[in-house]
Protein backbone atom coordinates (compact mmCIF):
# COMPACT_ATOMS: atom_id res chain seq x y z
CA UNK A 1 0.00 0.00 0.00
CA UNK A 2 1.24 3.43 -1.12
CA UNK A 3 0.96 6.74 1.15
CA UNK A 4 -1.61 8.57 -0.75
CA UNK A 5 -0.08 10.95 -2.89
CA UNK A 6 -2.15 14.93 -3.84
CA UNK A 7 -3.88 14.04 -6.93
CA UNK A 8 -5.48 16.61 -9.26
CA UNK A 9 -8.78 16.19 -10.62
CA UNK A 10 -9.17 18.95 -13.54
CA UNK A 11 -12.99 19.60 -14.57
CA UNK A 12 -13.61 22.18 -17.45
CA UNK A 13 -17.40 23.22 -17.27
CA UNK A 14 -19.52 25.06 -19.54
CA UNK A 15 -23.50 24.80 -19.77
CA UNK A 16 -23.78 21.02 -18.63
CA UNK A 17 -26.53 21.46 -15.71
CA UNK A 18 -28.45 18.19 -16.72
CA UNK A 19 -24.87 16.30 -16.24
CA UNK A 20 -22.82 17.93 -14.07
CA UNK A 21 -24.35 16.51 -10.26
CA UNK A 22 -23.74 12.74 -11.77
CA UNK A 23 -19.84 13.74 -12.71
CA UNK A 24 -19.25 15.40 -9.54
CA UNK A 25 -20.67 12.58 -7.74
CA UNK A 26 -18.81 10.37 -8.95
CA UNK A 27 -15.69 12.33 -8.41
CA UNK A 28 -15.85 13.25 -4.84
CA UNK A 29 -16.98 9.27 -3.86
CA UNK A 30 -13.60 8.38 -4.65
CA UNK A 31 -12.03 5.59 -2.62
CA UNK A 32 -8.56 7.75 -3.31
CA UNK A 33 -9.28 10.07 -0.74
CA UNK A 34 -6.57 12.28 -1.07
CA UNK A 35 -7.45 14.29 -3.95
CA UNK A 36 -8.35 17.87 -5.19
CA UNK A 37 -11.00 18.93 -7.74
CA UNK A 38 -10.43 21.85 -10.04
CA UNK A 39 -13.86 22.99 -11.62
CA UNK A 40 -13.38 25.88 -13.85
CA UNK A 41 -16.73 27.18 -15.09
CA UNK A 42 -15.89 28.58 -18.47
CA UNK A 43 -19.04 31.49 -18.89
CA UNK A 44 -22.06 28.83 -18.32
CA UNK A 45 -25.30 30.38 -18.87
CA UNK A 46 -27.14 27.97 -16.97
CA UNK A 47 -27.15 26.25 -13.66
CA UNK A 48 -23.53 24.81 -13.68
CA UNK A 49 -22.06 27.51 -11.78
CA UNK A 50 -24.27 27.70 -8.73
CA UNK A 51 -24.35 23.61 -8.95
CA UNK A 52 -20.41 23.95 -8.51
CA UNK A 53 -21.13 26.32 -5.96
CA UNK A 54 -23.25 23.65 -3.62
CA UNK A 55 -20.83 21.18 -4.00
CA UNK A 56 -18.47 23.29 -3.25
CA UNK A 57 -20.14 24.16 0.08
CA UNK A 58 -20.25 19.99 1.06
CA UNK A 59 -16.52 19.14 0.13
CA UNK A 60 -13.56 21.22 1.06
CA UNK A 61 -11.54 19.39 -1.54
CA UNK A 62 -13.46 21.78 -4.26
CA UNK A 63 -11.58 24.66 -5.72
CA UNK A 64 -14.04 26.77 -8.64
CA UNK A 65 -12.31 29.20 -11.19
CA UNK A 66 -14.80 30.97 -12.92
CA UNK A 67 -13.98 33.34 -16.55
CA UNK A 68 -15.60 34.56 -19.44
CA UNK A 69 -16.00 31.49 -21.80
CA UNK A 70 -12.76 31.00 -23.48
CA UNK A 71 -13.08 27.63 -24.66
CA UNK A 72 -12.06 23.78 -23.15
CA UNK A 73 -8.69 24.60 -24.09
CA UNK A 74 -8.22 27.77 -21.77
CA UNK A 75 -10.16 25.84 -19.10
CA UNK A 76 -8.28 23.04 -18.71
CA UNK A 77 -5.12 25.08 -19.05
CA UNK A 78 -6.30 27.29 -15.69
CA UNK A 79 -6.69 23.79 -14.05
CA UNK A 80 -3.17 23.04 -14.80
CA UNK A 81 -1.50 26.56 -13.81
CA UNK A 82 -3.66 26.19 -10.43
CA UNK A 83 -2.79 22.29 -9.48
CA UNK A 84 -0.75 21.46 -6.52
CA UNK A 85 -1.15 17.37 -6.74
CA UNK A 86 2.14 15.67 -7.55
CA UNK A 87 -0.57 13.84 -10.70
CA UNK A 88 -2.80 15.64 -12.93
CA UNK A 89 -5.94 13.63 -14.42
CA UNK A 90 -9.06 15.42 -16.58
CA UNK A 91 -12.43 14.40 -16.68
CA UNK A 92 -15.02 16.28 -18.97
CA UNK A 93 -18.25 17.74 -16.94
CA UNK A 94 -20.80 15.58 -18.99
CA UNK A 95 -18.74 12.18 -18.45
CA UNK A 96 -18.65 10.23 -15.53
CA UNK A 97 -15.85 7.65 -13.77
CA UNK A 98 -15.85 4.08 -11.21
CA UNK A 99 -15.41 4.59 -7.63
CA UNK A 100 -11.84 3.14 -7.60
CA UNK A 101 -10.62 5.28 -11.15
CA UNK A 102 -7.82 7.58 -9.15
CA UNK A 103 -6.92 4.28 -6.78
CA UNK A 104 -6.52 1.74 -9.79
CA UNK A 105 -4.50 4.28 -11.74
CA UNK A 106 -2.41 5.65 -9.06
CA UNK A 107 -1.48 1.81 -7.94
CA UNK A 108 -1.07 0.90 -11.14
CA UNK A 109 1.29 3.80 -11.64
CA UNK A 110 3.55 3.09 -9.07
CA UNK A 111 3.78 -0.65 -9.46
CA UNK A 112 5.23 -0.03 -13.15
CA UNK A 113 6.91 3.09 -11.85
CA UNK A 114 5.09 4.65 -15.35
CA UNK A 115 4.74 8.25 -16.28
CA UNK A 116 1.16 7.81 -18.13
CA UNK A 117 -1.74 5.35 -17.09
CA UNK A 118 -4.67 4.44 -18.85
CA UNK A 119 -7.59 2.75 -18.46
CA UNK A 120 -10.57 1.20 -20.74
CA UNK A 121 -13.79 3.55 -21.17
CA UNK A 122 -17.13 2.82 -22.37
CA UNK A 123 -19.60 5.42 -24.63
CA UNK A 124 -22.99 5.41 -23.05
CA UNK A 125 -26.11 7.30 -24.22
CA UNK A 126 -28.15 10.01 -22.34
CA UNK A 127 -30.30 7.82 -19.54
CA UNK A 128 -29.01 5.04 -20.37
CA UNK A 129 -28.00 2.37 -17.90
CA UNK A 130 -24.61 1.35 -16.86
CA UNK A 131 -23.67 -2.28 -17.42
CA UNK A 132 -19.99 -3.21 -17.17
CA UNK A 133 -19.25 -6.63 -18.25
CA UNK A 134 -18.75 -8.44 -15.20
CA UNK A 135 -14.60 -9.93 -15.28
CA UNK A 136 -12.44 -10.35 -12.43
CA UNK A 137 -9.14 -10.14 -14.92
CA UNK A 138 -8.48 -7.32 -16.92
CA UNK A 139 -4.69 -7.22 -18.56
CA UNK A 140 -1.70 -4.34 -18.50
CA UNK A 141 0.65 -3.65 -21.24
CA UNK A 142 3.94 -1.58 -20.80
CA UNK A 143 5.39 0.91 -23.84
CA UNK A 144 8.05 3.20 -23.86
CA UNK A 145 7.13 6.62 -25.59
CA UNK A 146 8.20 5.82 -28.87
CA UNK A 147 5.97 2.26 -28.89
CA UNK A 148 3.01 4.40 -27.59
CA UNK A 149 3.76 7.09 -30.31
CA UNK A 150 3.36 4.37 -32.83
CA UNK A 151 -0.28 3.76 -31.61
CA UNK A 152 -1.46 7.28 -32.56
CA UNK A 153 -2.85 6.49 -35.79
CA UNK A 154 -4.73 2.93 -34.61
CA UNK A 155 -8.09 2.69 -35.51
CA UNK A 156 -8.34 -0.80 -33.09
CA UNK A 157 -7.80 1.37 -29.74
CA UNK A 158 -9.29 4.98 -30.88
CA UNK A 159 -10.10 7.61 -29.63
CA UNK A 160 -8.22 5.84 -26.55
CA UNK A 161 -4.88 6.74 -27.88
CA UNK A 162 -5.68 10.24 -29.03
CA UNK A 163 -7.76 11.80 -25.47
CA UNK A 164 -6.47 12.61 -22.67
CA UNK A 165 -9.41 12.02 -19.92
CA UNK A 166 -9.29 8.54 -19.56
CA UNK A 167 -5.42 8.71 -17.71
CA UNK A 168 -3.30 9.64 -14.60
CA UNK A 169 0.01 11.93 -15.37
CA UNK A 170 3.14 12.73 -13.40
CA UNK A 171 2.29 16.66 -13.29
CA UNK A 172 5.92 17.67 -14.40
CA UNK A 173 4.71 15.56 -17.71
CA UNK A 174 2.68 18.54 -18.33
CA UNK A 175 5.68 21.33 -17.35
CA UNK A 176 5.80 24.21 -20.30
CA UNK A 177 2.75 22.19 -22.34
CA UNK A 178 -0.44 23.51 -22.26
CA UNK A 179 -3.74 23.28 -24.52
CA UNK A 180 -4.13 25.53 -27.81
CA UNK A 181 -6.89 28.46 -27.02
CA UNK A 182 -9.15 29.05 -29.88
CA UNK A 183 -8.51 25.39 -32.10
CA UNK A 184 -10.66 22.27 -31.89
CA UNK A 185 -9.09 18.75 -31.82
CA UNK A 186 -7.17 20.07 -28.67
CA UNK A 187 -6.46 16.81 -27.29
CA UNK A 188 -5.16 15.76 -30.50
CA UNK A 189 -2.55 19.31 -30.72
CA UNK A 190 -0.89 17.81 -27.54
CA UNK A 191 -0.83 14.05 -27.04
CA UNK A 192 2.53 13.30 -29.42
CA UNK A 193 4.65 16.16 -27.31
CA UNK A 194 3.33 14.46 -23.99
CA UNK A 195 3.47 10.86 -24.88
CA UNK A 196 7.33 11.46 -26.17
CA UNK A 197 8.01 13.14 -22.14
CA UNK A 198 7.54 9.42 -21.05
CA UNK A 199 9.95 7.27 -20.36
CA UNK A 200 7.00 4.20 -19.59
CA UNK A 201 3.24 4.28 -20.70
CA UNK A 202 1.02 1.77 -18.55
CA UNK A 203 -2.37 0.71 -20.20
CA UNK A 204 -5.42 -1.26 -18.43
CA UNK A 205 -7.82 -2.79 -20.09
CA UNK A 206 -10.07 -2.45 -17.13
CA UNK A 207 -13.45 0.00 -17.54
CA UNK A 208 -12.88 3.09 -15.14
CA UNK A 209 -14.16 6.15 -17.36
CA UNK A 210 -17.67 6.30 -19.17
CA UNK A 211 -18.07 8.74 -21.58
CA UNK A 212 -21.17 10.54 -22.51
CA UNK A 213 -22.54 11.07 -26.21
CA UNK A 214 -24.60 13.80 -25.82
CA UNK A 215 -27.15 15.41 -28.39
CA UNK A 216 -25.02 18.41 -28.19
CA UNK A 217 -21.85 17.05 -28.29
CA UNK A 218 -18.92 18.24 -30.73
CA UNK A 219 -20.02 15.02 -33.39
CA UNK A 220 -22.77 16.95 -34.29
CA UNK A 221 -21.48 20.32 -35.68
CA UNK A 222 -22.61 22.85 -38.33
CA UNK A 223 -20.74 22.36 -41.75
CA UNK A 224 -19.06 25.81 -40.96
CA UNK A 225 -17.86 24.31 -37.88
CA UNK A 226 -16.88 21.06 -38.96
CA UNK A 227 -14.70 23.13 -42.01
CA UNK A 228 -12.98 24.11 -38.91
CA UNK A 229 -12.51 21.29 -37.31
CA UNK A 230 -10.94 20.33 -40.14
CA UNK A 231 -8.65 23.14 -40.74
CA UNK A 232 -7.68 22.89 -37.04
CA UNK A 233 -6.88 18.65 -37.63
CA UNK A 234 -4.58 19.57 -40.50
CA UNK A 235 -2.90 22.39 -38.48
CA UNK A 236 -2.17 19.77 -35.88
CA UNK A 237 -1.07 17.19 -38.23
CA UNK A 238 1.31 19.45 -40.02
CA UNK A 239 2.85 20.78 -36.34
CA UNK A 240 3.01 16.91 -35.42
CA UNK A 241 5.15 16.38 -38.47
CA UNK A 242 7.36 19.14 -37.97
CA UNK A 243 7.53 18.05 -34.23
CA UNK A 244 8.60 14.02 -35.22
CA UNK A 245 11.21 15.61 -37.82
CA UNK A 246 12.93 17.82 -34.88
CA UNK A 247 12.86 14.54 -33.09
CA UNK A 248 14.52 12.06 -35.62
CA UNK A 249 11.34 9.94 -36.36
CA UNK A 250 11.35 9.85 -39.34
CA UNK A 251 8.95 6.73 -39.38
CA UNK A 252 6.65 9.08 -37.38
CA UNK A 253 6.42 11.78 -39.80
CA UNK A 254 5.66 9.61 -42.48
CA UNK A 255 3.49 8.31 -40.79
CA UNK A 256 1.57 11.63 -39.84
CA UNK A 257 2.13 12.82 -43.45
CA UNK A 258 -0.04 9.57 -44.56
CA UNK A 259 -2.93 10.33 -42.22
CA UNK A 260 -3.10 13.27 -43.50
CA UNK A 261 -3.28 12.13 -47.20
CA UNK A 262 -6.54 10.40 -45.64
CA UNK A 263 -7.78 13.00 -44.20
CA UNK A 264 -7.76 15.45 -47.05
CA UNK A 265 -9.45 12.73 -48.69
CA UNK A 266 -11.95 12.09 -46.38
CA UNK A 267 -12.53 15.85 -46.39
CA UNK A 268 -13.32 16.10 -49.97
CA UNK A 269 -15.54 13.29 -50.03
CA UNK A 270 -17.56 15.20 -47.23
CA UNK A 271 -17.65 18.40 -49.56
CA UNK A 272 -19.35 16.29 -52.47
CA UNK A 273 -21.79 15.10 -49.72
CA UNK A 274 -23.10 18.74 -48.93
CA UNK A 275 -26.97 18.84 -48.99
CA UNK A 276 -27.46 21.68 -51.77
CA UNK A 277 -30.43 23.34 -50.45
CA UNK A 278 -28.15 24.94 -47.56
CA UNK A 279 -28.54 28.51 -47.60
CA UNK A 280 -24.53 29.24 -47.69
CA UNK A 281 -24.40 25.76 -50.09
CA UNK A 282 -22.18 27.78 -52.55
CA UNK A 283 -19.46 29.46 -50.03
CA UNK A 284 -19.14 26.14 -47.99
CA UNK A 285 -18.12 24.61 -51.33
CA UNK A 286 -15.44 27.17 -51.93
CA UNK A 287 -14.67 26.64 -48.27
CA UNK A 288 -13.99 23.01 -49.00
CA UNK A 289 -12.55 23.38 -52.11
CA UNK A 290 -10.05 25.91 -50.80
CA UNK A 291 -9.41 23.36 -47.45
CA UNK A 292 -8.77 20.73 -49.69
CA UNK A 293 -6.33 22.25 -52.66
CA UNK A 294 -4.21 24.25 -49.93
CA UNK A 295 -3.44 21.11 -48.53
CA UNK A 296 -2.43 19.38 -51.44
CA UNK A 297 -0.72 22.18 -52.95
CA UNK A 298 1.16 22.21 -50.13
CA UNK A 299 2.21 18.36 -50.20
CA UNK A 300 1.88 16.61 -53.49
CA UNK A 301 5.15 15.35 -53.92
CA UNK A 302 5.61 14.35 -50.70
CA UNK A 303 1.83 12.63 -50.77
CA UNK A 304 3.02 10.56 -54.30
CA UNK A 305 6.32 9.62 -52.52
CA UNK A 306 5.03 8.34 -49.24
CA UNK A 307 5.28 4.55 -48.80
CA UNK A 308 2.03 4.69 -46.27
CA UNK A 309 -0.19 5.93 -48.87
CA UNK A 310 -1.86 3.68 -51.20
CA UNK A 311 -1.59 3.53 -55.30
CA UNK A 312 -4.97 4.13 -55.35
CA UNK A 313 -5.13 6.89 -53.10
CA UNK A 314 -1.88 8.59 -54.41
CA UNK A 315 -4.03 8.50 -58.13
CA UNK A 316 -6.79 9.87 -56.49
CA UNK A 317 -4.74 13.48 -54.46
CA UNK A 318 -3.37 13.79 -58.02
CA UNK A 319 -6.88 13.60 -59.56
CA UNK A 320 -8.17 15.28 -57.22
CA UNK A 321 -5.64 18.13 -56.76
CA UNK A 322 -5.50 18.78 -61.10
CA UNK A 323 -9.18 18.75 -60.60
CA UNK A 324 -8.98 21.56 -57.86
CA UNK A 325 -6.33 23.32 -60.00
CA UNK A 326 -7.65 23.93 -63.12
CA UNK A 327 -11.74 23.47 -62.25
CA UNK A 328 -12.18 24.39 -59.00
CA UNK A 329 -13.92 27.07 -57.50
CA UNK A 330 -11.29 28.48 -55.39
CA UNK A 331 -12.73 31.78 -55.20
CA UNK A 332 -13.24 31.73 -51.33
CA UNK A 333 -10.32 31.79 -48.63
CA UNK A 334 -11.35 29.60 -45.02
CA UNK A 335 -10.74 32.42 -42.04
Amino acid sequence: MYNQELVTIIVPVYNVEQYLPKCLDSIISQIYKNIEIILINDGSTDRSLAICEEYKEKDNRITIFNQKNQGLSSARNVGLDNAKGDFISFIDSDDFVAADFISELYTLLKDTDSDIVQCDYIQVEEDDAVFIPKSSSFRTEEFSAYEYLQRLYSKKIYPRNVVVWNKLYHKNIWDNIRFPLGKLNEDEAVVHYIYDRATKITVSSKILYFYLKRSGSIMNVSPDMEIKRYLHYLETLTQRSDFFELKGYSELKEETLAQKGKLVRRIYKKNKKLDSSLVNYDLLICNYNRLVYDALDENIKLYLKNRYIKLKLKVRLLYIYLKLKYKGNLSHSIE
